[in-house]
């Protein structure tokens, strides 16, 4: 016990309950090399695997269902390297932000690309709220530090591209 902390990390202090689920790796497009991140959401598991530069998609027993490794190329709607997922519940959107080329890849949570929109950077790690994306961009040439970008989504233009408008707050480092 360190200053009144204990070592031990009493779940049920924070947890209703817990499952463990195995994921299943049937098929090599399965295999995870390192979970970054894992999203849940209604009877699905995100796993994001920036290793294998791909997202995965299991259902609630484990069972692989589908992922974005055969969107991997320079092609249209393709992309070279994936950077991080944020997830909207409430609109059943997963946002797959890209660095190569930058762009944010939106996805409904069946993993069926709705629409691609580039952007003029890149942003270390995003999440997600039913109105923005927000995202940590590192600075760099002149300036040193960080931004903190927010694209807010116009959800007026369902029948067009993703409409952004960026807001950002700059730390600088000393």
């Amino acid at each position: 016990e360190t200053h009144g902390i204990h070592d031990e990390l009493v779940y049920s202090s924070f947890l209703k309950s817990y499952e463990i689920v195995a994921l299943s790796d049937s098929v090599p497009e399965a295999l995870i090399k390192f979970p970054d991140r894992i999203l849940f959401a209604e009877d699905r598991i995100f796993v994001v695997d920036k290793a294998d530069n791909k997202l995965l998609m299991f259902d609630r027993e484990g069972s692989f269902l589908k992922s974005t490794a055969s969107m991997v190329g320079k092609g249209h709607n393709e992309y070279i390297r994936l950077m991080d997922v944020a997830m909207d519940k409430e609109s059943r959107t997963l946002y797959v932000h890209c660095d190569a080329p930058y762009q944010i890849m939106v996805f409904d949570f069946d993993l069926n690309l709705k629409e691609v929109v580039q952007t003029d950077y890149y942003m270390d790690e995003v999440v997600a709220d039913g109105r923005f994306i927000y995202g940590i961009r590192t600075l760099y040439r002149d300036e040193t530090g960080f931004e903190l970008v927010a694209l807010e989504r116009n959800p007026f233009l369902r029948a067009v591209p993703l409409a952004l408008k960026t807001l950002v707050l700059r730390l600088a480092l000393k």
